[in-house]
């Protein structure tokens, strides 16, 4: 039973310590600095939380989406716990991650509609990560070498160019005509 789960297991709960852990240490990177300086800036972001968002980009991305975009209209109806999120979508990722390596002896059929839906959703959502690493490096670049700033567009051109190389592995066999009648 744990055979099979062992990737998803394994992937799942390392990278969510991991980012236990990185939360951890820039916490005591913030307080060191703000003992340091009269009055720290609001707007900084530890290294070490700038190192998990990169080594988690897809989930970090997705949490901001909900967060700013989808929460706002619901957040009286639910009871939200504020970066609670973000460790279940780390989690969530991983898990799937490690179903795509559990299932490299027994591939899934990339012809069921379910699995073309979410290819071509992972195409989109890849082209979007380039798309805005592009647009971070085109409008600073200069801005960006400073204090780890080029980290986040550097791990989205990452991430963006693994995931339009997996989901695009995936749907070429679908659109490729069938020979033969």
């Amino acid at each position: 039973m744990v055979g099979r789960f062992k990737w998803r297991i394994t992937l799942s709960l390392a990278n969510v310590v991991m980012a236990a852990v990185l939360f951890r240490l820039g916490l005591d990177e913030v307080k060191r600095n703000s003992d340091s300086h009269a009055n720290p800036a609001p707007e900084y972001v530890p290294t070490a939380q700038r190192i998990s968002y990169c080594m988690n980009l897809p989930p970090f991305v997705a949490r901001n989406i909900t967060v700013n975009y989808l929460l706002p209209k619901y957040r009286s109806r639910l009871r939200y716990h504020e970066g609670a999120d973000y460790y279940i979508l780390v989690f969530l990722f991983w898990w799937w991650m490690g179903a795509q390596i559990d299932r490299r002896g027994n591939p899934c059929v990339p012809a069921k509609p379910l699995n073309v839906i979410g290819c071509a959703l992972g195409l989109i959502a890849s082209l979007a990560l380039l798309f805005l690493a592009g647009t971070r490096f085109a409008e600073g670049w200069s801005t960006l070498r400073l204090a780890a700033g080029f980290l986040m567009p550097t791990s989205a051109v990452i991430w963006g160019t693994g995931f339009l190389w997996f989901c695009g592995k995936r749907v070429v066999p679908v659109l490729k005509p069938k020979r033969g009648f």
